[in-house]
């Protein structure tokens, strides 16, 4: 009697039998969560980049000029320069629907 009483309780507890009385269980709804915003690259941009250069230099030659005495001088050169540059537009991403 007490094998049978064994088989028949390890049958019931291997068969399933309580996973379908849980089934029945009341469940409360998840509340609504909105999702969350897809990021995206569209939408207005500006900027502005600055430089600037300046350099000295000075260089010294000797002419040799032919028969006569060999002339001489010298030459400074002086360069500065400055650049702004402002730029602007719109980016438009396009939607990719395996991603989305």
């Amino acid at each position: 009697m007490r094998k049978l009483l064994l088989s028949a309780l390890g049958f019931v507890a291997l068969s399933g039998v309580g996973e379908a009385g849980a089934a029945d269980l009341p469940v409360k709804a998840a509340p609504l969560v909105p999702a969350a915003p897809v990021f995206s690259w569209s939408g207005l941009y500006f900027g502005a980049s600055v430089g600037a250069q300046w350099f000295n230099s000075e260089s010294s030659y000797v002419y040799p000029g032919g028969t006569d005495s060999p002339s001489s001088g010298s030459a400074t050169l002086n360069n500065t320069n400055a650049m702004i540059a402002f730029q602007f537009g719109r980016n438009w991403q396009a939607r990719d629907r395996r991603w989305c």
